[in-house]
């Protein structure tokens, strides 16, 4: 049991550093506009990610 749990945290792990369009949007953002602009695109995306997960958890435990 414990091995389906370590191999699943490893590629959790793995996974959460999957570079995606955010990222090279977010560097682009840095370059041009400065580091405010690229701190407030950040937020803007964390706010975003936790808004599905909180609605997927809500919708989750409503079934």
């Amino acid at each position: 049991m414990t091995d389906g749990l370590l191999y699943a945290a490893f590629y959790g792990f793995l996974l959460a550093f999957a570079i995606g369009p955010v990222f090279f949007t977010l560097i682009e953002t840095s370059i041009t506009k400065g580091f405010k602009a690229a701190v407030f695109f950040d937020l803007g995306a964390l706010f975003s990610d936790v808004l599905f997960i909180s609605i997927a958890f809500l919708v989750l435990i409503k079934f």
